[in-house]
């Protein structure tokens, strides 16, 4: 990972006065400068597929994914991250982040083996591009003390990644509308 703190600083002009090093405005600059692409991409078979389809296929699939039908999947919200984050900036439990992190790769390598129909193809890539994505962020706010400018990408790209969870939820239940599923 990236040290942001050392290239925010080195992105300084010699001559920015130190009251001015931190100037919100600047941070905020930098930050949406170098927050990069808020889904990564993944690596080839990262996604697996079926050719199975139908009815039957993708109620498999959203089976597989679901923390209610897989009790493998631990369900994670924005709460929840903001807790263990919480937590661990008061020192109540320093690592506190790194168990929901944790949590969120399992999540990822239980979507990882989950072989997707051709319909629910674009659902499962940005299911797994999400988490992915998560992982890397919580990461960065792992690494508050060491690396405060890091910490403001990752809760910058957390509050972004909300939409993209919205999406998988509304996609999630125009299947399940599509086929009557309960």
């Amino acid at each position: 990972f990236q040290d942001y703190e050392k290239k925010y600083i080195e992105s300084l002009s010699a001559d920015v006065p130190k009251d001015q090093v931190l100037d919100p405005k600047r941070v905020e600059e930098f930050v949406n400068a170098n927050k990069g692409s808020l889904l990564p991409g993944l690596y080839e078979g990262t996604v697996q597929t079926t050719t199975k389809s139908g009815k039957q296929a993708i109620q498999i699939y959203l089976d597989a994914i679901s923390h209610i039908q897989n009790p493998a999947i631990k369900p994670i919200t924005g709460d929840t991250i903001m807790s263990a984050l919480t937590k661990q900036e008061s020192g109540e439990d320093l690592n506190a982040l790194a168990i929901v992190r944790a949590s969120i790769e399992s999540n990822f390598n239980i979507f990882k083996k989950v072989s997707a129909p051709k319909e629910a193809l674009e659902l499962h890539t940005k299911l797994l591009q999400a988490t992915l994505a998560l992982m890397n962020n919580i990461k960065l706010l792992q690494n508050t003390q060491h690396d405060f400018i890091g910490s403001l990408i990752g809760q910058k790209n957390l509050g972004e990644l909300n939409a993209i969870f919205t999406d998988i939820g509304n996609q999630i239940l125009a299947l399940e509308t599509k086929y009557n599923i309960k």
